[in-house]
Order: C-alpha cells, then structure tokens, then sequence
C-alpha cells in the first residue's frame, strides 16, 4: 500500500513539472518547485575607493604640510583596466602654526603591476600640476616577492618640469632629475607592517639646478610603521631624514619630517 501512495506520488510530479518543462508555449515559467537554484552573483564594485589622510611636521624648515589622497584599483573582471592602481592627491602647506591652509601642489597616479609567479613589473606615471605649471614623472618598477611576508622593490622615475624657472645662473630653464626609490616592506604579523624607502634624487646633466643641501643630488630616508585595527582603518606613522636644508636665518640644518595619518577603505 504504502509503495503504491510513493509510486502515485512521483508519477504526479513529474507529470506536473513536465507540463512545463515540454509545452508548446514557451512563454510559461517553471514553478519554482522544478526550477534549479542558481549561486548568488557576487557584486564586484568597478574599483576598491581608499581614503588617506596625512599631516607632517619638518624640523628644519619648522612648517606642517596636510595631504589627502583617494585611491584604489579597478577590479571589474572583464575590464581592460583591471588591475590598473589610480590616485588623486592634493597637499597644503599649513605654516608654522597650523594657522594657514593654502594649497601647495596636486597629484594624478597611475600604474598597472604585471606578475610572473612572484616577479612583478609596474610601468607607471605621476602628473604633478601647481600654480607655477605642470610636471609629468613617468616611472618604471620592479619587485620581487620573497615570501607571503617580505617584497623587496625599486623604481626609477624621471621628474621633468614643463615650464621654466630661474637656475643658479639667474638663467630661465627647465628644470629635471633622476629618482631612484627602494621598497623593502616586511609584514610582521597579519596587520603590523614596516617599510624603509630610502630615495635618491639627481639633477640631470644639463640643467643648472641646486637642491637645499647645496648639492647636486641628495640622499633622504623614511621609515613607515602602520598597524591595521579593523578591515577598514590603518593608521600609521612615518620618520624620515631629508638631508640639509636652510631655516628662516640661512643656517644650513638636518631636515627631519614626522607624519602621522590613516588610511580607511570606503568600500
């Protein structure tokens, strides 16, 4: 009796769904009891948005600096610019006292990374505008990945000026010069990450321009420590030498900078 009611069950059924399954009309709709369930679409957003935050104080020079800064990377999959790193940043100068805001320069980056296994190469470029005129950087970096825990990278850039402005010879010229940046980024722990950036800047060749240390060229280093508290906010603090430099009275003196910001993912 009972394998009777099971087999007079299942005949019912499938003579129900087939109804729908194999008519004529096509324009009639599976009963939700026959249709097959389908995973979630996964929203992927056109880029990751991150907001960044920083004031710096120099020693030498005795004058606070605010930036902001947004950016992210395209992670739309079938976007030609996946992948691609873009930013936008604008920095103020804010005195000696934090008493001013007026704005000093802006910023446009972006780069793309390409990977084989854990060897990477990232040609990029930075357009830099302020009221004096524009400068474009282009710039090329490679890096390497030891470990899930350590990348090692270096990148060169050519700053180049588009206007002109006076050399030590009094003389009206553009200036341009050669950086040389190195990477070494080591995660401590799953959120605790330290990065030395020593950075190399020399005047090109045929341009008659000086840096502060009175020099051709100048060496400076930074050291960043950032702490991730929750999967949107890192704060961080940075402590670099920036070589010689003049004060309000001509002495020449060490330029230290302090900066402390935070870095929040709006999405």
């Amino acid at each position: 009796m009972n394998k009777n009611i099971h087999t007079f069950a299942m005949a019912t059924f499938f003579t129900f769904c087939s109804h729908y399954s194999f008519a004529v009309d096509k324009s009639m709709t599976e009963p939700a009891s026959c249709a097959i369930p389908t995973a979630p679409v996964k929203y992927v957003p056109f880029s990751t948005v991150q907001f960044n935050s920083r004031t710096q104080y120099r020693t030498g020079s005795k004058k606070f600096l605010q930036m902001f800064r947004l950016s992210g990377i395209i992670k739309q999959p079938d976007n030609i610019l996946k992948g691609t790193y873009w930013s936008f940043e604008t920095d103020s100068n804010m005195g000696k006292n934090m008493d001013e805001f007026s704005a000093s320069y802006q910023e446009i980056e972006m780069n793309r990374s390409f990977w084989y296994k854990s060897f990477y190469v990232a040609p990029g470029y930075v357009w830099h505008w302020e009221s004096a005129g524009s400068q474009v950087d282009p710039y090329l970096e490679l890096g390497y990945r030891w470990d899930p825990t350590f990348t090692t990278a270096i990148r060169y850039r050519y700053n180049y000026w588009t206007y002109f402005s006076k050399d030590v010879d009094k003389n009206w010229d553009r200036q341009a010069e050669h950086r040389i940046d190195l990477y070494i980024t080591k995660n401590v722990t799953d959120k605790f990450k330290i990065q030395y950036n020593p950075t190399f800047y020399q005047k090109v060749a045929d341009t008659q321009y000086y840096y502060k240390n009175d020099k051709r060229h100048t060496l400076q280093h930074n050291f960043i420590i950032s702490y991730q508290v929750s999967d949107r906010f890192i704060p961080y603090t940075e402590l670099g030498y920036l070589d010689k430099t003049k004060n309000d009275k001509g002495d020449k003196v060490s330029e230290y900078q302090i900066r402390l910001g935070f870095r929040y993912n709006l999405n």
